[in-house]
């Protein structure tokens, strides 16, 4: 994999190597290079995106290999109650652009403007991107946390959240350890490039700050992020170990 891309990437990508075996040359590796070989997206949020999307199928195809098959599926909103939902500022760039595209954009922006802080357990404020019916409104832009989230169990996802039984079982198989790691590492590479600072923010709590201003809307639609730094949940310096 020397010859893959940004030294930056290597260390992490090593790890990933030593994990998966035989199957990250076989599988991954590919997709891999070709990613890095594609024209980029000038936009280092679309980049981004790609990187999510080209993992997501891969854990799709991938699946087989798990110790169980995830049993999320549209309309399965459990998890959207249940979880602190952390978003790096390029995945925050595309939330604000897939609500403010919304054709449903005046009930999408009312609930973020509602929204109160996703913490962890039940009882949770709901993401403010999920929908009335029970999908979330912005699947396509949706963080890399809820991509990487697999749960075996619909039936102990509602129990959690209705208070009545413990955290579900999750898929811990290589395919979710390919998916959480190469996300990272993505999204580092392209935060570089965009020239942001490695910020997490809680889901909600920034997103209802930056609806409040017209001017925060466009900054951070156009990819140039206004920095919150009283809602900063982590700060991650440059080409730190993934």
């Amino acid at each position: 994999m020397d010859d893959f891309g940004p030294q930056e990437w290597l260390s992490a990508l090593r790890q990933l190597e030593s994990a998966l075996g035989p199957s990250f040359e076989r599988e991954l590796a590919p997709r891999l290079r070709a990613l890095a070989a594609a024209p980029a997206p000038a936009d280092p949020a679309e980049r981004l995106l790609a990187a999510l999307e080209l993992m997501d199928a891969y854990v799709a195809e991938q699946e087989a290999h798990a110790s169980a098959a995830t049993a999320c599926a549209p309309g399965c909103p459990f998890c959207c109650h249940t979880h602190r939902v952390l978003v790096s500022e390029l995945e925050a760039v595309l939330l604000v652009r897939a609500v403010a595209a919304s054709p449903q954009r005046k009930d999408a922006v009312a609930r973020v403007q509602r929204g109160r802080p996703t913490t962890d357990g039940p009882g949770s404020s709901p993401c403010a991107m999920l929908g009335k019916d029970g999908s979330c409104s912005v699947h396509r832009a949706r963080p890399s946390t809820c991509r990487a989230y697999l749960s075996t169990s619909r039936k102990a996802c509602k129990l959690y959240a209705q208070g009545r039984g413990p955290r579900p079982d999750t898929i811990r198989g290589y395919p979710y350890l390919a998916h959480k790691m190469t996300t990272a590492i993505c999204a580092r590479e392209a935060e570089d490039r965009a020239g942001v600072g490695g910020r997490t923010y809680e889901l909600n709590g920034l997103m209802r700050r930056i609806f409040a201003e017209p001017a925060k809307i466009e900054a951070w639609r156009r990819g140039s992020p206004t920095h919150e730094p009283d809602l900063v949940v982590l700060t991650t310096p440059a080409h730190a170990p993934v």
